[in-house]
């Protein structure tokens, strides 16, 4: 890649737009960027960097902060860059996100970020990202690979040549990738610390497992479970121990359960006895229960017979109460049609009232309406003159209207006068201040050009250059130029002077005209407002017219408030009469038809008056000849009589069930006697009280003998348990400990941890062949730079087997045969062997990045440091890097190097602030 064009605007210390040609500075050798400290040297890798990645080389500078802070709001920030690669051309363009002054309303805005990519062929790739991937994709390298290839910069090589091992791997890991070799190293470890707590935790867990095997206090074995339970014995042993007492306790329980048998035998054949015994009691007891319930029985039945011989007696009144309720019965019919009379009489009672108060309540209305139809003709005579008096009070409300629009239009020309007199005092005071800033403009316009003219000797005498004629005497030799004073204006500040002055005295003559236009406006209002004044108030007395124009507003709007309640009160009124227009034909309507109504209903009571009268006739005709008032009586009757009938049934039924069940009762009570005496007579003679002893006896033994049963089983459950744990975790911890030692020979190896081996981890040890190719790199330019005396070595063997080493250095003195620490060489050495330690780091990550190579690079500062014959050596290995079409910019201000080398980019920072460039070739 090498870069031919590049364009810098308002970027870091270039405030304006800056463009550097270096296809003028050849295809190889050396050339140097010189300047003043801070004027902006290394900011130009900075853009080359920024415009291929869209970062800054330098890590410590963040891409917002690349604008220039000398820069004019209005100028871009961006960079271009045109380079070469393969023979091809392309071209780059970038800007950073800043602020800038916003296309409208004014203020400020935010510039996105934004990047374009020109291809020889024409196409353009736009986006930021896919810019930079294409780029990298091109030259082949990211940009830390860029960076530390095209830019040796004097720290970041010497921090390199001073490193410790673990310092080196971490610079190595980052450019060669060895970060997987790293996180191999950490996995093996994580794993081999994992492995080892496994196997201590499955230790752990076979420790319980025995602390868990149980056994009676006093049996022999308690000693040795806990010994194991304290320190574990091998697995084989203590397998031997569980299965022991899982035999011994297992011979117990088979004993022990023999024993249960033959004891729940005896039990049951217990139990069967002494159910016998309880049998044989509870007869006995049934059968004196009997004999003592049989007398009682057959008191009962007697007494049950008797009861249902006087039921019995009851028959005759049954049959009487039987033939009053259907005598009743008979003449039911005769109290329906009752019933009917007497509700069709009341039917007529009740249309007789209704039409009675339907008369009173048409007669009350009927006067009603007549009372409202007298008043409403009498109010409606009142306002038959409500129309005439509207419309006049109407005229007067529009004469009272066109004289308030008038005041309100004066009042309107008033404020126009004030408003107008406002904008004359504003644009006087305008003008005032506009004439003050010309006069001001204009002398400091004349005093800048009296000093341009002053010092026109010196700003021409600073133009001369050696060999070149003078403008004014045409010698080339020029022994005495004349100097300009520090405070010397330049022409652009006497132009920028003149160009204010201007521009001041246009402004002043456009604040006059201004102000003498709104003069004559003033004076056009404060006419009109006069005559209309005189007009309408009778007086053109500026003085006097608002007063009056005040008081004449008060006047009308009071008129106008008067004639409006009195206009709302007519329309009222004509409102009122327009009602009673439309509602008096409906009302005399409304009296002629109550009228009508009221006569038809006198004649319908009248007849059913009568009707009524002949309903009555009929009532007291059915009613001869009955015994009760109505129908509902005459069966509540039936109900009583029959009611009595059926209780006297009743009593002779409960008579006779009473009977049957005595005699059950006592039929019975005699079998159960007779099968009691004939059970007691066959039965053996058993004792009570010596069988329940008995079985308490047995059930004991029992107790005691399942309880000893449960105890020897859960404590074989529990032993199996146990066994069954040790063996599963002893077989785990032996698979778990195999991985673990060959898992912990790994971590070990590839963590340097070896017990009497080098410290060496597998991360260093690859990167130990990429160093080995760096220092040997290193050594065929450190020779040249050296004259012969030294050469770098990697030191193969640590000081001690305790720290970490492999990537230590070391430098050989070829002059005394004597190797030593890279801390020992001075000042100017220590430069050249990180220079070409740096140089070799760059050829390895060429060769690394798949053999590109750059046709550019840059070396920044550190010459310093070299006496005149190593300045030479250097400047002699840097010219040996330009073989094969290679530029190397040095970026120095030195003056040695100003001498040596012909082609230089000079640094020059502005008084005016920021800083421009000068190629010289």
């Amino acid at each position: 890649m090498r870069p031919l064009r590049l364009v810098v605007s308002a970027f870091g210390p270039y405030a304006g737009r800056t463009e550097l040609n270096m296809e003028q500075l050849g295809r190889r050798g050396l050339y140097l960027i010189t300047g003043d400290t801070g004027a902006g040297k290394t900011t130009l890798f900075d853009a080359i960097t920024y415009a291929l990645y869209g970062e800054p080389s330098g890590g410590n500078r963040d891409a917002s902060m690349l604008r220039s802070q000398y820069a004019a709001p209005d100028t871009p920030t961006e960079v271009e860059l045109t380079f070469s690669y393969s023979g091809q051309i392309y071209r780059v363009r970038r800007n950073p996100e800043y602020q800038r002054p916003a296309r409208r309303g004014g203020g400020m805005t935010l510039q996105r970020a934004e990047a374009e990519l020109y291809y020889p062929d024409g196409r353009v790739c736009t986006r930021t990202r896919e810019v930079t991937a294409e780029v990298t994709r091109i030259i082949g390298l990211d940009r830390d690979q860029f960076c530390r290839i095209a830019m040796i910069a004097q720290g970041e090589f010497l921090k390199l040549l001073l490193a410790t091992t673990e310092e080196r791997k971490n610079i190595f890991r980052q450019i060669f990738q060895t970060k997987p070799y790293q996180l191999l190293q950490e996995r093996l470890k994580a794993e081999s610390g994992a492995l080892a707590d496994q196997c201590g935790q499955m230790q752990s867990s076979i420790r319980q497992y025995a602390a868990g095997l149980v056994c009676p206090p006093e049996h022999p074995l308690t000693a040795r479970l806990e010994a194991a339970a304290r320190e574990l014995p091998p697995l084989a042993e203590l397998l031997a121990l569980a299965d022991q007492l899982l035999a011994e306790d297992e011979t117990a329980l088979q004993v022990l359960n023999e024993t249960r048998q033959r004891t729940a035998q005896a039990l049951q054949e217990a139990n069967t006895r002494l159910g016998q015994a309880r049998q044989l009691a509870q007869t006995r007891a049934d059968r004196d229960a009997c004999q003592a319930k049989l007398p009682a029985a057959r008191e009962e039945l007697a007494r049950c017979r008797a009861a249902l011989q006087q039921a019995q007696a009851t028959l005759p009144r049954r049959e009487e109460l039987a033939a009053k309720a259907e005598s009743i019965r008979a003449q039911l019919p005769r109290y329906a049609e009752l019933e009917q009379a007497r509700a069709a009489r009341d039917k007529r009672a009740a249309a007789l009232a209704d039409k009675q108060a339907r008369i009173a309540a048409r007669t009350q209305t009927l006067n009603g309406e007549q009372a409202r139809l007298q008043a409403e003709q009498a109010e409606r005579d009142g306002l038959r003159d409500s129309a005439v008096e509207l419309e006049k009070l109407r005229a007067q409300a529009g004469e009272l209207d066109r004289r308030r629009r008038e005041l309100e239009d004066l009042n309107d020309r008033l404020d126009g006068c004030r408003r107008a007199k406002k904008e004359h005092a504003r644009a006087a005071e305008a003008y005032v201040q506009a004439q003050q800033a010309a006069e001001a403009a204009q002398t400091a316009y004349m005093r800048l050009n009296r000093a341009f003219l002053d010092e026109q000797a010196g700003i021409l005498a600073a133009g001369l250059r050696p060999g070149q004629p003078c403008p004014v005497c045409g010698a080339t030799e020029h022994p005495c130029p004349a100097s300009a004073g520090e405070q010397a204006p330049t022409e652009a500040q006497v132009e920028q002077a003149r160009n204010a002055a201007r521009q001041a005295q246009e402004n002043a003559s456009r604040a006059s005209s201004a102000a003498a236009d709104r003069n004559a406006t003033l004076t056009a209002l404060q006419q009109e407002a006069r005559a209309r004044c005189q007009e309408l108030l009778g007086s053109d007395d500026p003085a006097r017219a608002v007063a009056l124009l005040a008081q004449a507003r008060q006047t009308a709007a009071k008129q106008a408030d008067r004639l409006a309640a009195d206009t709302r009160a007519q329309k009222t009124r004509l409102a009122r009469l327009q009602t009673l227009e439309t509602s008096l034909p409906a009302r005399e309507e409304s009296c002629r038809r109550l009228t009508a109504e009221l006569d038809t209903l006198t004649r319908e009571r009248e007849a059913l008056t009568a009707e009524k009268a002949a309903g009555e006739e009929a009532v007291t005709r059915l009613e001869q000849g009955l015994d009760f008032s109505g129908r509902q009586a005459a069966e509540q009757a039936i109900a009583r009589l029959l009611e009595e009938k059926n209780r006297l049934q009743a009593g002779q039924e409960q008579a006779e069930q009473a009977c049957r069940t005595a005699q059950t009762t006592c039929d019975t009570l005699t079998g159960q006697l007779q099968q009691a005496e004939a059970q007691l007579a066959q039965a053996p003679a058993l004792d009570l009280a010596v069988q329940e002893e008995a079985c308490r006896r047995l059930a004991a033994e029992q107790a005691g003998q399942d309880k000893a049963a449960a105890e020897l089983s859960a404590r074989l459950t529990n032993n199996r348990r146990q066994r069954d744990g040790i063996q599963r975790q002893g077989e785990g911890l032996a698979e778990t400990e195999t991985r673990w030692q060959w898992v912990r020979a790994l971590s070990n190896t590839a963590n340097g941890n070896l017990p009497g081996r080098e410290k060496i981890m597998l991360e260093t040890w690859v990167q130990t062949a990429f160093f080995d190719r760096i220092v040997a790199r290193a050594n065929t330019r450190f020779m040249v730079m050296s004259g012969g005396q030294y050469e770098l070595a990697r030191r193969a063997q640590a000081d001690n087997n305790r720290s970490q080493t492999g990537l230590e250095l070391d430098v050989i003195d070829h002059y005394n045969g004597s190797r030593r620490s890279v801390r020992s060489l001075s000042g100017g050495e220590s430069f050249q062997a990180s220079l070409c330690l740096a140089l070799g780091l760059a050829d390895e990550i060429q060769s690394a990045a798949g053999g590109i190579r750059l046709e550019s690079m840059f070396v920044d500062e550190g010459f310093g440091s070299l006496d005149e014959e190593a300045l030479r050596q250097a400047l002699r290995a840097l010219e040996d890097l330009t073989e094969g079409d290679r530029l190397v910019g040095i970026i120095s201000h030195v003056t040695e190097l100003k001498d040596r080398i012909d082609r230089q980019i000079r640094v020059t920072k502005d008084r005016t602030g920021g800083s421009r460039l000068e190629l010289i070739v």
